[in-house]
């Protein structure tokens, strides 16, 4: 399936299909990713990031972010400032929580007067510490989780 997948990528970069291309990269990244080639895998998504950040490709992009986040779950977690590599911190389980009640990441860095990258960028670090790789993932282990003492102060209802 890999090498199928390299065939594809090879023959829609080579004629004119780029946006055909950067989704069989992308395919190609989650066929590697469930071998073990990950490092190969992040090449291949951020050459698609890069492509569809120049040429306005947003849903490229967003799909592109999707499987860098998947990957980013697979990684090592440094423990940090002394806690276990699973606590989160008071605002990632405010993200996590947002999640969870089904708001974009768009809609989350309003309410949390975040950018939207800081927002991705605290989802990756939510689904490492959690081990998910997906937000219905998020969603399914926030409402197997008691509830928590969360500071709702740090957000404002985006309506």
């Amino acid at each position: 399936m890999v090498e199928l997948l390299r065939t594809a990528v090879r023959e829609f970069t080579a004629g004119s299909g780029l946006i055909a291309a950067g989704h069989a990269r992308l395919e190609l990244a989650r066929a590697l990713i469930t071998v073990g080639g990950t490092d190969e895998a992040a090449r291949h998504v951020e050459t698609v990031k890069q492509f569809a950040a120049t040429c306005g490709a947003g849903h490229l992009h967003t799909l592109a972010v999707n499987v860098q986040r998947r990957l980013g779950a697979l990684g090592p977690r440094a423990a940090g400032r002394g806690g276990s590599s699973t606590d989160l911190s008071s605002r990632e389980r405010v993200i996590a929580t947002l999640v969870g009640q089904g708001m974009s990441n768009r809609d989350i860095a309003q309410a949390t007067f975040l950018s939207v990258k800081t927002v991705e960028s605290y989802l990756t670090r939510i689904f490492r510490k959690l081990g998910v790789d997906s937000r219905v993932k998020l969603a399914r282990k926030l409402a197997a989780t008691p509830p928590d003492d969360t500071p709702w102060q740090l957000y404002r209802d985006p309506k």
